[in-house]
């Protein structure tokens, strides 16, 4: 399959990194905040058929739609997009990702000024709070082994309107929005189908191995939505696919063969992985359903207000003292 002829600059990308339950609201916010001319493709491995069909019927032919039998990996997903478009750019755009108003538009001048080959926008989560605006690959050495954690800058801050974060190279483009040159990705192979997780840092190192600039554009900002538990039922099988446990473990030993780099010093990442599964409740892996996500959502607004309660006493007793 190919898109059709384009004079464009740009192909976005839109995939499920782990939920299909966003994606209606991820292409709504990209015709809403997109003015630059783009061509747009949404590429899915085994989305039920509702999905589809909800996609199809609200966005037609303004959209070309790729649908695979089964689940697919991010690096999957971007090299069977690569494979398909024309343009010389592309964005890849995971499903959870809401983008703001100039976010194309900022991140095609970064690039055309810098002529970076990957450029990454300011990633905005929660309460205004800062997911990442660029990232930093931190590596040393100890007892003969090379040890590395990625660091994302500014992570927790506040941001408002404008900051004053310099546009500058990052180590890595952030996994969630990112803009490739697209024959440049092709031709390192810069995205390796063996990756579930840690893509973006395997990319980076293949990106700057190979001499290329990788950008933060600071004016660029989109939004990373997601929920303290999972609330769509079709999302929770190719959630749990995605975030497998043995398969994570297999990733961070396929990046240290690959690399010589242990990622997962002290359990850092495998500790993260155990905390990601906590967004599918107890009840929703028994038996996903409506009932049972309602069941989860319950015990956890039952626990939060023990905890509010717990530390109310405390309070109180530290205060009689």
């Amino acid at each position: 399959m190919e898109t059709k002829e384009t004079k464009e600059l740009c192909t976005i990308a839109v995939m499920p990194r782990d939920r299909f339950s966003t994606l209606e609201r991820c292409l709504e916010a990209i015709f809403e905040n997109t003015k630059a001319p783009f061509e747009l493709m949404v590429i899915a491995g085994g989305a039920p058929e509702r999905v589809k069909k909800q996609l199809q019927d609200k966005f037609g032919s303004r959209v070309t739609f790729v649908f695979e039998p089964e689940y697919m990996n991010g690096c999957e997903l971007r090299n069977k997009a690569l494979s398909l478009i024309k343009t010389p750019l592309i964005v890849f755009v995971d499903s959870d990702i809401f983008v703001r108003p100039g976010w194309l538009e900022t991140m095609l001048e970064c690039q055309k000024e810098t002529n970076a080959d990957a450029v990454s926008p300011i990633i905005v989560d929660r309460d205004e709070l800062i997911h990442t605006a660029g990232n930093d690959f931190y590596i040393t050495e100890h007892n003969g082994r090379t040890i590395g954690s990625m660091e994302l800058r500014y992570a927790n801050q506040f941001i408002g309107e404008t900051t004053n974060i310099p546009r500058r190279e990052t180590d890595f483009c952030e996994v969630h929005c990112q803009m490739v040159v697209a024959e440049t990705a092709r031709k390192l192979k810069a995205f390796d189908d063996r990756f579930r997780e840690n893509e973006e840092m395997d990319a980076g190192l293949i990106f700057k191995k190979a001499g290329c600039v990788q950008m933060c554009e600071p004016r660029s900002k989109v939004y990373l939505f997601y929920p303290e538990l999972l609330d769509d039922v079709d999302d929770i099988k190719l959630y749990r696919w995605k975030w497998d446990l043995e398969e994570m473990q297999s990733n961070l030993d396929l990046f240290k063969e690959k690399w010589g780099i242990d990622i997962n010093h002290r359990d850092h990442f495998m500790k993260y992985f155990r905390w990601v599964n906590h967004r599918v409740g107890f009840f929703s892996r028994l038996c996903p359903s409506k009932p049972s996500i309602a069941l989860d959502y319950f015990f956890l607004r039952c626990r939060k207000l023990i905890r509010i309660t717990l530390k109310g006493l405390a309070g109180l007793m530290t205060n009689q003292k």
